[in-house]
């Protein structure tokens, strides 16, 4: 491939600019700020394209760097290159809004398709990253040891990958980073396990010393109420036994009261009978008189009799003898009256005080058996209500429990940390197996071209280049092994030119493409310059140079002046 010329309708301060190239190598000499790294992105661009990034990176990324000074809006440009012996041409719109892009073959009028891979055939398969790992060079700023660092780097990945765009320790180390990122999640997830568990097992420990508790106040509860049943029961009897007594006390004074009204009674019995005895007497008299002769015998004598039997009858019935006279009468009957008076007031008496204590005692037991009733209603409230939270507590106990068995049972809740580590180590061990299987296949090839392109560039000095079994890159001498860090800042640009060179063979399989450099020799010598230029000259087909120093130009024109060619 060759490009031809390109278009520059309206790129960065360039607007309606056309240049062309011819074989060999084409110098594009320019002081600083002269447009030289513009031209050399509008290559890239060209092949490759150009995308606009977003975010902070949009502020210094190419698209902005590139985009039109004038009439940002307009933002495109045109190429024509030869490949396989035909014409093509390439039209692309940069712009991000009206992105698009078309590549016809202006030798038979074929157009084809740069999303279907079309360009690429054409530049040997060269993907944009493998173009700007081999055949793309722009000036390397980094001091000596980072200039190894990245030439220890490039040899890695062509070990590892055969393409030192594909960064295979790179993505080894994303793997690696992934893999302990997933490690380090694993070891907080069986934490938070472990935490939930001891949380679970502290909440099951409460909970069961909170029911256990509860069985305490429980048993406490019932036995305060088994003792404040019994003294209610205690009570209960005391007060029926107080009501008998009270009953008994009723019945005794009624009797004894009963026997004092008889006893008064009989006392006052002689008085009484002696009024009828004398009542019948006067009847019997009268009768006598008014009736006739025959019924006296018949009636009045009876009645007589009956009155004297009557009068002795009730005066020895009362006291017990007879009477002489009405004084002794009268005084046995006074005397008899007083002494069942005495008797009836001594009964009572100490009936009224008896029944007051009774009532006293009694009231007492009734408001103790109360005060019980109530305590006993308080103890049976609160031994419910400890019942219920202890039945509640048992009920968390147990789901408690369940939860612990489930989560012993789950595990930990790492299996699927532990199946992505393990296909995050299986990723990195075929990875590695594959780039050694592919850097097997062209490493000698690789290792004699790179070895062969430094010996050319430094005419004899150095032989070799080759890594070590520690995957240090060791360069080799007619009289020793040098470690990369050993040689000079320039033979290290030698050294890293020489294996983009050779790896860029290698993946176009030899084809020809363009190399474009972009001061690329700023650390170099004129010597080192020179012997770098005559190899380019003797082994590219086309190379474009950009620079601000004039002695390319010089060394150039010496060298066409000797050995011929085109520059």
């Amino acid at each position: 491939m060759k490009i031809l010329e390109i278009y520059m309708k309206n790129f960065g301060k360039f607007s309606d600019r056309r240049i062309f190239f011819h074989d060999g190598i084409n110098l594009l000499y320019g002081k600083n700020e002269a447009g030289k790294s513009t031209i050399y992105a509008f290559l890239r661009a060209m092949l490759f394209g150009i995308e606009k990034a977003r975010g902070r990176a949009a502020k210094s990324d190419m698209y902005n760097q590139c985009q039109p000074w004038e009439n940002p809006g307009y933002f495109a440009g045109s190429m024509r290159f030869e490949s396989g012996g035909k014409i093509f041409r390439l039209e692309r719109n940069f712009h991000s809004k009206e992105k698009r892009v078309s590549l016809i073959c202006e030798t038979d009028g074929e157009e084809l398709s740069v999303e279907n891979g079309d360009l690429t055939v054409l530049l040997e398969g060269l993907s944009a990253d493998s173009y700007d790992n081999t055949f793309f060079i722009s000036q390397k700023g980094a001091s000596g040891s980072r200039l190894a660092g990245e030439l220890h780097a490039y040899m890695s990945n062509l070990e590892h990958a055969g393409d030192a765009g594909i960064d295979v320790k790179g993505a080894l180390k994303l793997l690696d980073a992934r893999r302990r990122q997933a490690e380090a999640e694993k070891k907080k997830v069986q934490e938070a396990a472990r935490e939930r568990m001891k949380e679970q097992q502290a909440r099951l420990d409460y909970v069961a010393q909170e029911e256990e508790r509860l069985r305490d106040q429980e048993a406490e509860c019932e036995e305060r109420l088994r003792k404040v049943e019994e003294e209610r029961a205690e009570a209960g009897r005391k007060i029926r036994a107080q009501e008998s007594r009270e009953k008994a006390c009723q019945t005794q004074g009624a009797r004894a009261r009963e026997t004092c009204l008889q006893r008064e009674e009989d006392g006052s019995f002689p008085k009484k009978g002696v009024a009828a005895v004398l009542v019948l007497g006067i009847l019997a008299l009268l009768g006598s008189l008014l009736l006739p002769g025959d019924w006296v015998k018949y009636v009045a004598v009876p009645v007589y009799a009956c009155v004297v039997v009557g009068i002795l009858y009730g005066v020895r019935r009362g006291r017990g003898q007879d009477f002489s006279d009405e004084e002794a009468f009268q005084g046995e009957t006074e005397n008899l009256g007083d002494s069942v008076k005495g008797e009836a007031g001594r009964a009572e008496a100490p009936g009224r005080a008896e029944d007051r204590e009774a009532e006293r005692i009694a009231e007492e037991w009734r408001s103790r058996l109360e005060r019980l009733s109530y305590q006993a209603e308080k103890l049976r409230g609160r031994l419910e209500h400890i019942r219920v939270e202890r039945r509640e507590k048992q009920a968390l106990r147990e789901n408690l429990m369940e939860n612990l068995r489930e989560i012993s049972e789950e595990g930990d809740g790492t299996g699927e940390l532990d199946r992505e580590i393990a296909a995050l180590r299986l990723a990195a061990s075929s990875i590695e197996e594959a780039s050694r299987e592919v850097y097997s296949q062209w490493e000698g090839r690789l290792n004699q071209r790179v070895s062969q392109i430094l010996e050319e560039l430094t005419a004899g000095r150095y032989t070799k280049v080759f890594l070590n079994e520690d995957l240090q890159i060791c360069i080799q001498t007619p009289e020793r092994i040098l470690a990369i860090w050993q040689v000079s800042r320039g033979t290290m640009e030698q050294v890293y030119f020489a294996l983009r060179m050779a790896a860029g063979e290698i993946f176009t399989g030899g084809e020809q493409v363009p190399v474009i450099l972009d001061e690329a020799f700023a650390m170099y010598d004129e010597e080192r310059l020179e012997q770098t230029l005559r190899w380019l000259q003797e082994n590219k087909e086309q190379v474009i140079l950009f620079t601000c120093q004039e002695r390319e130009g010089r060394i150039l024109e010496k060298m066409q002046s000797v050995d011929g060619g085109s520059w």
